[in-house]
């Protein structure tokens, strides 16, 4: 996990943060997160998988784009003239 996610193998000491992206074969990208800690006993690691959003469609649906985003950014930019 260490090699695949570009960490230091020979750091066990410190805390590292690595990143795997894997193609499935229907095309999609897979993207996991690997996080290492150090135990009494070693190392642990923490793996967190997420699919990579495919073009604009996702980023509506998590509401990056579109008029809610703007929306909310400008009732969160209310300029005070007082």
């Amino acid at each position: 996990m260490k090699i695949m996610g570009g960490m230091d193998i020979a750091e066990k000491r410190l805390p590292q943060d690595g990143r795997i992206r894997v193609s499935t074969d229907d095309g999609q990208e897979v993207d996991f997160r690997a996080s290492t800690l150090r135990t009494i006993f070693g190392e642990k690691v923490v793996l967190r998988v997420a699919r990579q959003p495919q073009g604009r469609a996702a980023a509506r649906r998590a509401r990056l784009l579109g008029d809610g985003a703007r929306a909310r950014s400008a009732s969160s930019c209310a300029i005070s003239t007082a």
